[in-house]
């Protein structure tokens, strides 16, 4: 037998009826290759064949093929079945080919020579033109691909699926097995894109058709039917690869706009004239025509144009590389689809979610795309460290929703991480992606589906809930792995309607705190709160009526309103009612006088669980509010709040508030205890232990992993001179607290007296840890040690850092050998704010060697962090534990934990800085601000504008009155004593001090300090460190506290007076019993620190490969906010100007399509008026013969008059 040049690949499944046609029309070509020296084979596979094809299939005469084989398989797939029949080839080339469609006979002659003359052998070749027939028809002419991009390959498949390749090439790459179940499609798209990935070049056969058969039961059709329309993840659309890529495409063309205009010019271009206009083609459509009469010529005359070279030079799959570019190229482990960032409660719970995730380390790298019309995101500065955030919407104005739908699904194949989670917040973007990639993308992701509440309507007196939501997860459950909602209310009536699926359904009540000491414990004074958006949701058209009410029975009853009112809501004269005010938009509960209302009062005619009332309740206020939702579940009727039933009928629902209102007040001892129970249920199943306890059950994370894993990604930084120590054989002691660098004064003194303990035994090398970000400068790890009297520094960062010459010479810490020790000493981190970040830098150290001896010293710890601190406990076993409060003492005790008083960490430091300097009784006034956000003081006007005014009027004001400033700090976000005269201006009433930098003076060890005189007769402090060393150095001192965390505080350090009295008669605070309790807890630190046995160990740091993406390293107070709001304007600037491209476009597009409609109305117009005409009636048979004679019926009739008069004669 002689050498085979071609293996036709033929693959078939049930398609008896049209295969005669197709296998004659192979037989032809095979017999055009013979005659030209070409020796071909066919294969034919049969992929569950019905009797009906196999029996058409053998009783065709076939004689033009050196040899025909066959196959048999049961796959059910056209990838899997061109794989068997290629296994089987022989010859030098493969040629794809399918059961329903024919080919002019020259295309294996041509196919051979035009891959034979190219010089390379990386080359896929195909057919010149396709035309499509049947149920539709149209005419296309593929190009090379000189004039296509990887954009295109993405966008759409600019090929058609038979293809003429090297043999040999399928040692390498085979086709994929793309069932249309999994969403994905068109295995011959997808093989086109893997070869131009891999360098290969796209040539065309000139002169040669595929005729392509349209049917409604075509693999095709069924594909686009079901799929996503989309071919699978492959290297072509790794973001290095297809940005690479596109700048490859742009260098080939340096004349960009050049090159678009020229595709546009081939879009443009008629191919059936072309077609027609070769006599050689006309004959092979004449014979195609003649195989199957389905091939109709006349048609073929008017068909449409389709051109495989797009003409829109900004579609998605250009899009695709900027979109590339905002986000990197490395992978996301956790995407969030939006409509937008704004403040509201279901994207504060996505977050909280989201940033226990990250406290984890689960959530590595963030990726949130918003995708609907929204001017601002004020919420983005909220997102984790290294998240990358993206308005697609605003950043891609040149797409429409299927355009950017189509981006965001390619992309996010590209980008997930392996185990990746996407989380969806309901809105029309989010369920529109699902609805056309859902299929995909969860093949891809774990789907998270955040599921808050319907919407509801009144009809005829029921209340009715919306389908929208209802109605995707119908569509989309299957495609849905985990359903998420803030309240048990949902989850029951989602089972109630779909009855299916249940076991996806979880519920994370919301994270909240609550006030330890709620201030209702007083006498009303019979005024409301009222706050949320004002939205017709929300209800607030009842505010008036309710008022009205009321003053019927109570007429000195106030309902004060905040909220923003939305842009679409309006409401004439809402608030213009007698015993309603309002006061304007709010920005957080913590900024709302909560202090001065009685209750909190709640209209929503639909809801879910709302943060605010959850906040209300921990804050200890009670709460009026109606079943809806879930509110049920925490405002329990005459247990934890006033349940208002959800009634239809206005009136009635009114009076059901009002009668709320007078039970409220109606025995207000019982709603004292009702405040109580409330804030206690919110204490006890909002709090920071259980919220985070069921994030980890939830999401099947651990929360302490045995082996010496981390519970998150924390990576290490040292010098080379501290790297010498950590190597070195010395014993070693681990000291970690409230201070991490960010100099504040009370940290800094209690990092350096708990150094001062370890040194005293003469046993240890000290190693400090510190942040990362806490670094100032260059010279910042160098300056540590000298500071602090610390041999070694460590500086922790919660991501990979990117450094370079202009940052601190620091390299990774692989190992630390012999620790022996490890001691958490004080401060008051220990709550929500701070605590589980000191916490997991203490628990990635214990874990490497359990060994490690360790004890704790000097903590506040602030409900209801300790059943976190008792979870650590349990865990880690210390063997000592020492707070400093007797709040933190009992807060463990009642919890079966009986811990050691040790009062601060800082007491000896304190009294020893009170000796350098010259501090005594005297006439003058010290101050301290602080109006930090977690200080809760920036209420300036109101509250330390106010106070300071007061303190202005007393003696001490009239001598000397000395500001110490207690923090080194460039952060924007921190606002010590000078900041906060600025952000007073003018209500800050002294104009005359004097200024002490307390962290300087620590750091200042010259003789220069005994010059400092403090002659003081009392202090106004924001500090507590401030405060107690002044009560120490017996200056009765004021502490201000403005939330649960100052509260503690001002308890510990005996300020019970309020300023006002404490002005009048300035108490001094007895801290007698304090300081003999710390010496009696020194005595057995230092007793246990004599008793740590040596050690040999070493703590091995491992790299996490799929920790978070490496970040470039920033100086503390960097990036600024004037370098945020530069890159902001920046961005801003770009996106206008992408959008004034697309506006001139528009603009253009609106005036060609103006001008076509004005001329095709004009010629509709003319040919109404002729075709209308007696004269056009009357000479109609006269035009038809005068056409028929003169030949003018088209070229195709023409061909086969000619042929017939042939067959005639």
């Amino acid at each position: 037998m002689r050498k085979i040049d071609v293996s036709v690949v033929l693959n078939m499944h049930r398609e008896a009826l049209y295969l005669r046609p197709t296998l004659l029309s192979l037989d032809a070509c095979a017999n055009e290759a013979k005659n030209a020296g070409i020796n071909v084979e066919l294969i034919a596979v049969f992929d569950r064949p019905d009797q009906d094809t196999l029996e058409v299939f053998h009783r065709t005469p076939l004689k033009a093929f050196e040899q025909i084989k066959t196959t048999t398989i049961d796959v059910g797939s056209l990838g899997l079945a061109r794989n068997a029949g290629i296994d089987l080839a022989e010859g030098e080339f493969v040629w794809t080919s399918d059961g329903d469609d024919l080919v002019s006979r020259n295309s294996i002659v041509e196919l051979v020579k035009t891959a034979r003359n190219h010089p390379h052998s990386k080359i896929a070749v195909f057919i010149d033109f396709l035309v499509a027939f049947g149920e539709s028809y149209h005419v296309a002419r593929y190009v090379s691909d000189q004039w296509l991009t990887a954009a295109d390959f993405a966008y759409h498949h600019p090929y058609v699926s038979r293809i003429f390749i090297k043999r040999d090439v399928f040692q390498h790459l085979s086709y994929r097995d793309l069932k249309v179940t999994t969403g994905f499609a068109y295995e011959d798209w997808d093989f086109n894109v893997r070869l131009f990935a891999s360098g290969f070049e796209f040539l065309v056969a000139q002169n040669t058709i595929i005729f392509y058969r349209q049917r409604s039961n075509s693999l095709l059709k069924q594909a686009n039917a079901v799929s996503a329309r989309m071919v699978p993840h492959s290297a072509l659309f790794e973001p290095k690869t297809f940005v690479a890529a596109m700048a490859d495409a742009r260098k080939r063309n340096p004349d960009w706009q050049k090159f678009m205009r020229e595709r546009q010019a081939i879009y443009e271009r008629k191919f059936v004239h072309e077609m027609l206009a070769s006599e050689t083609l006309v004959g092979y459509v004449t014979e195609a025509a003649q195989l199957d009469p389905e091939v109709e010529p006349i048609r073929i005359e008017a068909a449409s144009n389709y051109c495989p070279v797009p003409w829109d030079s900004q579609h998605w799959g250009f899009q695709l590389e900027r979109f590339y570019q905002l986000v990197g190229d490395q992978p996301f482990s956790d995407v969030l689809l939006l409509p937008w960032l704004k403040p509201g409660g279901a994207e504060k719970y996505i977050l909280q979610v989201l940033g226990e995730l990250w406290k984890f380390g689960a959530c590595r790298r963030l990726l949130v795309l918003s995708g609907q019309a929204a001017s601002r995101h004020e919420w983005a500065s909220l997102l984790p460290k290294g998240s990358v955030f993206v308005d697609v919407f605003n950043a891609f104005p040149m797409l429409d929703d299927a355009g950017r739908d189509a981006m965001i699904a390619r992309a996010l194949l590209a980008v997930a991480a392996e185990g990746a989670r996407l989380h969806i917040k309901a809105s029309p973007f989010s369920h529109r992606l699902m609805d056309s990639f859902g299929s995909v993308l969860s093949s891809t992701y774990k789907v998270v589906y955040y599921r808050f509440c319907d919407d509801s309507y009144a009809w005829r007196n029921e209340r009715v809930n919306s389908p929208w939501a209802v109605a995707f997860l119908r569509r989309q459950l299957n495609n849905i792995h985990l359903l998420i909602s803030d309240c048990g209310s949902i989850v029951a009536a989602d089972w109630a309607r779909l009855g299916a699926h249940k076991e996806k359904y979880q519920t994370i009540y919301a994270l909240c705190a609550s006030q330890e000491h709620p201030s209702i414990k007083r006498l009303p004074n019979k005024r409301l709160l009222w706050a949320s958006r004002v939205s017709a949701q929300k209800r607030p058209d009842l505010l008036g009526k309710i008022a009205t009410a009321l003053r019927q029975d109570c007429p000195e009853i106030v309902i004060e309103v905040y909220g923003q009112i939305e842009n679409n809501y309006h409401q004439q004269r809402l608030f213009d009612v007698p015993g309603v005010i309002y006061r304007g938009s709010y920005d957080g509960f913590q900024t709302l006088p909560i202090d001065r209302f009685d209750a909190f009062i709640y209209t929503s005619a639909f809801d879910g669980l709302p943060n605010v009332i959850l906040e209300v309740l921990g804050a200890g206020l009670p709460v009026i509010a109606p079943d809806v939702g879930g509110i049920g579940e925490a405002v329990i009727e005459g247990e934890t709040g006033f349940l208002v039933p959800d009634l239809v009928d206005e009136n009635a629902l009114v009076e059901a508030y009002v009668d709320a209102v007078r039970r409220l007040y109606g025995d207000w001892d019982r709603t004292v205890e009702i405040v109580e129970r409330g804030r206690q249920l919110i204490a006890d199943r909002h709090g920071e232990a259980k919220f985070r306890q069921r994030v980890s059950d939830v999401f099947e994370l651990a929360l302490h992993v045995e082996g010496g894993q981390s519970m998150s990604s924390l990576y290490f930084y040292a010098d080379d001179a501290s790297q010498k120590i950590l190597a070195g054989d010395a014993q070693k002691i681990i000291s970690i607290g409230g201070d991490f660098g960010y100099g504040n004064f009370g940290d800094v003194l209690q990092h350096i007296n708990a150094l001062r303990a370890i040194k005293k035994t003469g046993r240890f090398a000290t190693v400090s840890v510190m942040a990362a970000n806490a670094i100032n400068s260059q010279a910042f790890p160098s300056f540590v040690p000298e500071a602090y009297k610390t041999d070694a520094v460590i500086f922790v960062s919660s991501y990979p850092l990117i450094l370079v010459d202009t940052d601190p010479q620091l390299t990774r810490v692989a190992e630390i050998r012999n620790v022996a020790g490890l001691g958490l000493y004080g401060g008051g981190f220990l709550n929500s704010m701070w605590g589980d970040f000191v916490l997991s830098v203490v628990e990635h150290f214990l874990r490497l060697d359990q060994k490690i001896n360790y004890w704790v010293s000097g903590q506040q710890i602030t409900s209801p962090f300790e059943a976190r601190v008792l979870e650590h406990i349990k865990a880690f076993h210390p063997k000592l534990f020492g707070v400093r409060d007797e709040v933190s003492l009992r807060l463990l005790a009642e919890r079966g934990y009986d811990a050691d008083f040790s009062f601060d960490d800082a007491t000896e430091a304190l009294e020893g800085l009170s000796d350098r300097l010259s501090i005594r009784q005297g006439q003058g006034l010290a101050l301290h601000l602080n109006s930090s956000d977690y200080t809760a003081n920036t209420s300036l006007a109101d509250g330390l504008g106010r106070e300071l005014a007061s303190v202005a009027s007393q003696d001490a004001a009239r001598h000397e009155v000395t500001v110490f400033q207690a923090f080194r700090d460039s952060r924007q976000d921190v606002f010590d004593s000078s900041e906060t005269i600025k952000r007073l201006d003018y209500l800050f009433p002294f104009h005359e001090y004097r200024t002490i930098d307390l962290v300087g003076l620590l750091f200042d060890q010259s003789s220069s300090n005994k010059q400092i005189k403090l002659d003081l007769a009392l202090g106004y402090s924001c500090s507590y460190h401030v405060t107690l060393w002044l009560q120490l150095a017996g200056i009765p001192c004021w502490l201000r506290s403005s939330n649960s965390f100052y509260d503690q505080k001002s308890r510990a350090l005996q300020v019970s007076q309020g300023l006002d009295e404490f002005l009048r008669n300035p108490k001094l605070a007895d801290h007698t019993s304090n300081l003999e309790r710390r010496a009696t807890w020194n005595d057995k630190l230092q007793r246990h620190l004599s008793s740590i046995d040596p050690i040999e160990n070493c703590l091995r740091f491992e790299s996490v490969e799929s920790g978070p993406a490496p970040w470039s390293f920033f100086y503390k107070g960097h990036p600024t906010l004037q370098d945020k709001l530069s890159s902001a304007e920046k961005d801003n600037l770009w996106l206008k100007s992408r959008a004034e491209v697309a506006e001139r476009d528009l603009g253009a597009t609106r005036s060609e399509n103006a001008e076509l409609h004005g001329r095709v109305e004009t010629l509709s117009t003319q040919i109404s008026v002729i075709l209308a005409s007696r004269s056009w009636r009357l000479t109609r048979g006269l035009r038809a013969l005068g056409r028929l004679f003169r030949g003018e019926f088209g070229a195709v009739f023409a061909a086969l008059r000619q042929r017939f008069t042939r067959h005639r004669s």
